[in-house]
């Protein structure tokens, strides 16, 4: 059988003591929620969306009767035919 030599012979490192407390306090940490401003709720953004659409129509003219028309007869057309391709 071979014998290790000296110089392939690897001696053991000490470790430095590893201090388990700040690791606890690190991970409690991370798993409490952030202290910060909560997620708006889904009745918020609509409310916050019905006030955008609110300072548009203030701040944009009325849209001539002739688009307004030609809208309201072709987009469900429009909305019909990309459904049908789509599915």
């Amino acid at each position: 059988m071979d014998q290790p030599t000296e110089s392939s012979r690897t001696e053991p490192t000490a470790q430095p003591p590893v201090d388990h407390a700040g690791t606890e306090s690190a991970s409690r940490a991370s798993v409490t929620p952030a202290s910060g401003p909560s997620q708006p709720t889904l009745n918020e953004t609509f409310g916050q969306l019905d006030m955008y659409a609110d300072q548009l129509r203030v701040k944009l003219p009325l849209p001539p009767p002739g688009l307004l028309s030609g809208y309201m007869t072709f987009a469900p057309w429009v909305a019909i035919v990309f459904g049908v391709l789509g599915s």
